[in-house]
């Protein structure tokens, strides 16, 4: 049920008229478990515009629709006063002369039929060769610098968290992911600006493979949201003509990505409404369902461990329990995946490509 409605939230082929849901009315008990993975997937917002688009006769409780409301409308509020604050931001930067690329958030969510539906805590971006100058600037305009690892600094602007990347990947030891590195910092130059601000969309090469590789990282170590395929949803079916698949696929292949990918497609395209002939993008859905059903109970969170060592003790006990990603979908075992993040911290503290 909820892959349904969520499908129905992102669809740009919206059917008011459609209201039935397939599997009939749902009890109080069912309505709660839609909503709590609706929340624990990152759609709270998207599913609840779903939901008020059902026949009266098939609503939640009263009770459980009072409280989704509530919180939908808070997210659908706090998007306007993100984008406010990085408009803010980035024009202040382009005073100082750095170029802001928007990775993820407010980028993604205007390919959404309801971008303010789109759920995002942070804003992260690439400022080009003027990491160490952006942040100076920031701190500057009154942001609060914290110490993070060396793949992005953390910035506080007015109660909103900004990453600005130094990398996109976990390049630490890794020589393929630096190959790939190199080859995202030369595809991102895009002159696209979003809503005629001083943000720059990164082109859609780069976004492909970006989301990709972001959301490996994420299954590998921690788990996906649902949020994570509906960015895939709405992003290929939107920029699915300016994206060179062989490019792509060539790139998946080289960094262990191909069989996750194929099983997100299969997913996306048998739920969410993903509009991409197979002559374009790889399909199997051989781990699909083991994939879905590890993102809906989301059950190894470790985003929000904010002390590195805990936040890297985490990562190792998600390995070891999760240890069939790497064996089945990535193309290295748990083993060597162990041993490659202590030999990188070690031998290749401060990483350069």
């Amino acid at each position: 049920m909820l892959l349904e409605l969520t499908a129905r939230a992102i669809s740009k082929e919206r059917n008011d008229d459609d209201t039935v849901l397939s599997c009939g009315a749902l009890s109080a008990e069912e309505w709660c478990s839609v909503y709590d993975a609706a929340v624990r997937g990152g759609v709270c917002a998207l599913v609840w515009d779903a939901v008020q688009r059902l026949d009266k006769a098939l609503w939640p409780p009263r009770e459980l629709r009072l409280r989704w409301g509530v919180g939908a409308s808070m997210i659908a509020a706090g998007y306007d006063d993100r984008k406010a604050k990085i408009f803010e931001l980035t024009d202040r930067w382009a005073e100082a002369g750095i170029k802001t690329y928007c990775l993820k958030g407010l980028a993604l969510s205007h390919y959404y039929p309801k971008p303010e539906l789109r759920e995002s805590g942070d804003f992260d971006c690439w400022l080009g060769g003027d990491f160490e100058r952006g942040n100076e600037e920031a701190v500057s305009f009154g942001a609060k610098q914290l110490p993070h690892d060396y793949r992005h600094s953390v910035l506080m602007y007015k109660g909103m968290k900004v990453e600005n990347h130094r990398y996109f990947l976990t390049i630490r030891g890794d020589k393929r992911n630096k190959s790939l590195e190199k080859y995202l910092r030369e595809a991102i130059a895009c002159d696209r600006r979003i809503d005629d601000s001083n943000l720059y969309y990164p082109s859609s090469m780069f976004h492909a493979m970006f989301l990709t590789m972001h959301a490996l990282n994420h299954f590998l170590y921690e788990g996906i949201r649902l949020r994570h395929l509906c960015d895939w949803t709405c992003f290929v079916n939107a920029e699915r003509e300016n994206v060179d698949w062989d490019e792509f696929h060539k790139w998946c292949e080289m960094v262990g990505a191909a069989r996750f990918v194929a099983a997100v497609n299969a997913i996306c395209g048998q739920y969410l409404g993903f509009k991409v002939p197979e002559s374009a993008v790889n399909s199997d859905n051989r781990y699909s369902e083991r994939i879905l059903i590890d993102t809906l109970e989301d059950w190894s969170r470790i985003s929000g461990i904010s002390d590195l060592w805990r936040y890297r003790m985490a990562k190792i006990r998600n390995i070891i329990a999760s240890r069939w990603k790497f064996n089945e979908v990535y193309d290295r075992n748990f083993l060597s995946s162990i041993v490659r993040l202590g030999v990188g911290i070690i031998t290749d503290p401060h990483p350069q490509i």
